[in-house]
């Protein structure tokens, strides 16, 4: 048997059955989580979980606790900077569209 003799699932019935498949948090120790719940358990309830900022698209290099998360969201000048950003995208995008049109 090989790598290309494995097909990947695709039946839901087979998908819904592993997302009922108890898991471990590993980070708090909290057991019984369903499967196909834990994103949702790291996202919300895991504060000990490890998370970068979400302004790290901006170049923003905090890293901290789930826990912590909200106060440095709070105080993070790069998510401040967030919608002046967009808006300099924008304008940007909207200046490339109007120099093609004109190159055209």
């Amino acid at each position: 048997m090989t790598m290309n003799d494995l097909i990947p699932i695709t039946e839901r019935i087979v998908l819904n059955m592993l997302d009922r498949l108890p898991v471990k948090c590993t980070v708090r120790g909290t057991m019984n989580i369903q499967r196909g719940s834990f994103e949702q358990h790291a996202a919300k309830f895991c504060s000990k979980l490890n998370v970068n900022c979400p302004a790290a698209d901006l170049k923003c290099a905090w890293s901290g606790s789930n826990g912590q998360l909200q106060q440095h969201i709070s105080i993070c000048a790069f998510e401040q900077m967030r919608p002046m950003v967009a808006d300099i995208i924008k304008n940007k995008h909207q200046l490339k569209e109007q120099i093609q049109k004109m190159s055209e």
